[in-house]
Formats: C-alpha cells, structure tokens, sequence
C-alpha cells in the first residue's frame, strides 16, 4: 500500500537575475496533483521557494517550472515525501496538558 504522498520542500538551485517581479511556480510530472508554491525573492533573484500546498499522489519527484517576472536562470528542484508502508505507529511519551 501507498499513502499519498506530497512536495515538502523546493530547493531553489539558481536564482538566476534580472527578475522584476516574482516568478510563478509549477510542477509537472510525478504522478500527482495539486501543489502550489510560490517564489519568495532577493533583488533580482529569486532566494528561496515556499510550498503552499502540498499536493498528493506523487509517485516520484516532479519537474519545477519557474515562469514570467522578466528575469531568466532560475531553477529549482522538489522533495517528495512519501511512504511505502502498511503500518503507521504513533507513540508518545510523557503527559499532555
């Protein structure tokens, strides 16, 4: 069995220049659906890539697309979580108020 899985985090790996404006963030392949994420900047470059849905399904890791802001080189990649397993154990130790 496998649980949905969903992008955890994008790692921006070029910031690339020239950017007026932020980029907006896509992701294809991977066998899922619905994440989103949007591109957070410094200067002309984009600095960093915040996940603002997850998404689910995603069997292997998409492709990032980062498009418009008039600026060029930017790149990035996605981390998948997911799970393979048949059993999901919590434990907790200690007390809750």
């Amino acid at each position: 069995m496998r649980l949905a899985s969903g992008i955890v985090k994008v790692t921006v790996a070029t910031g690339g220049t020239g950017y007026v404006a932020a980029p907006s963030v896509s992701f294809s392949g991977g066998g899922g659906t619905g994440a989103a994420a949007v591109a957070q900047m410094n200067g002309t470059a984009v600095e960093a890539i915040v996940v603002t849905s997850a998404g689910s399904g995603y069997t292997s890791t998409p492709t990032v697309s980062l498009s418009g802001g008039s600026g060029s080189g930017a790149a990035a990649t996605a981390s998948v979580l997911s799970y393979g397993g048949t059993n999901v154990v919590c434990m907790f130790r200690g007390r809750f108020n």
